[in-house]
């Protein structure tokens, strides 16, 4: 059998993928009817870089995309997708922002969560994309209302960094203190996504999470995360030691990291700065070597940040396997299904870093 043959028939065994990271509010919207409204052009918005095309997804807000029918309809059509690829968990970020769509994204999603119980684990992370401002109460009440419906928490701090915000470590404190006043709900933090070394999320997370959510015996008890990084890809272009200070305070926290190789891939590099070469991931097979948990995700699927993406999770192992050299599909399957990784496994990966 070929790999992909043997990944799928692993998974399978496995019970099926988990979807650790996808955005599928926003999912099939490269048509030009979802932003003709805003005489924007959907293909010409896949160009923009990565901030761009969070500002124009105001302007999705606005138009067709985000009426109750068409979430409705696409967000069917994901989670059809999903199982039909052999999904058995999806765990989805939603738009929930104080523009015209307030807490309703969050609210179709739950809905669909319930109607489709029986067949897929789908989980709804309440995701307040614009980040806030004191002086704008309503950006708060509506997260904080999507929040309380919805399984997770999932946020940019970066957005927060911006003139008039709050402030990009008060964002960090603002969520984990209100993520456990809500029972110590799980935070998906989306960080370090431009493959800059002065980008510092993964570590202003640890420092956080340091303070306000302490668990320092999570990982030797092998206790599951309740803290995700999402994407942490620029630690990749850290030096040696840096990049082994952010490791130690993973393993001290307890923070585990989502990656979405064909999201990370698509990131435009900056050719003018120089660090250790890398592929355009985080270094996925050190973290594992760490006990770092790790999970893979789709993320964005046929919208303006990943055209051609894919529910389909294989594309995902199959664009990692090959970034990092690593074939083992045991392993991979493993990871793709949410399993942690025996000595065996990273037996392989040691001797797949030394060749």
């Amino acid at each position: 059998m070929g790999f992909a043959e043997e990944v799928r028939n692993a998974v399978k065994n496995l019970g099926g993928w988990f979807n650790g990271h996808a955005h599928i509010d926003r999912a099939f919207v490269m048509e030009s009817k979802y932003v003709e409204h805003a005489d924007m052009d959907p293909w010409d918005i896949a160009t923009y870089p990565l901030e761009a095309k969070q500002h124009t997804t105001g302007a999705l807000h606005e138009g067709l995309a985000y009426t109750r029918e068409s979430l409705r309809e696409r967000m069917t059509r994901a989670l059809d997708e999903s199982i039909k690829y052999g999904t058995r968990r999806i765990d989805s970020f939603v738009d929930a922002t104080a523009d015209c769509i307030g807490s309703s994204a969050v609210e179709v999603a739950c809905e669909l969560r319930d109607q489709y119980k029986d067949r897929i684990d789908f989980r709804v992370g309440a995701y307040p994309i614009f980040g806030f401002k004191d002086d704008q109460p309503r950006r708060w009440d509506v997260f904080v209302k999507s929040a309380q419906m919805a399984d997770f928490i999932g946020t940019l701090p970066e957005r927060d960094a911006r003139k008039y915000h709050i402030g990009f470590k008060e964002h960090f404190r603002r969520i984990i203190n209100f993520a456990n006043q809500l029972d110590y709900k799980d935070v998906h933090m989306h960080v370090d996504q431009t493959n800059n070394p002065e980008e510092n999320g993964t570590e202003s997370l640890i420092e956080a999470v340091r303070w306000l959510r302490p668990d320092s015996s999570g990982r030797l008890e092998r206790r599951l995360p309740t803290v995700w990084a999402v994407h942490a890809l620029s630690i990749s272009s850290y030096s040696e030691e840096r990049f082994q200070r952010v490791v130690e305070g993973l393993r001290e926290t307890n923070i585990g990291v989502i990656v979405c190789p064909s999201a990370t891939l698509s990131n435009k590099q900056n050719r003018n700065i120089l660090v250790p070469m890398h592929n355009s991931i985080t270094r996925v097979l050190e973290l594992l070597l760490n006990d770092i948990p790790v999970r893979i995700g789709t993320d964005n699927v046929q919208d303006f940040f990943l055209p051609a993406g894919s529910m389909d999770l294989y594309n995902e192992v199959s664009y990692a396997s090959n970034i990092l050299r690593f074939y083992n599909f045991t392993s991979w399957a493993k990871i793709a299904t949410g399993n942690r990784l025996n000595e065996v496994d990273k037996m392989k990966i040691r001797s797949a870093l030394e060749n």
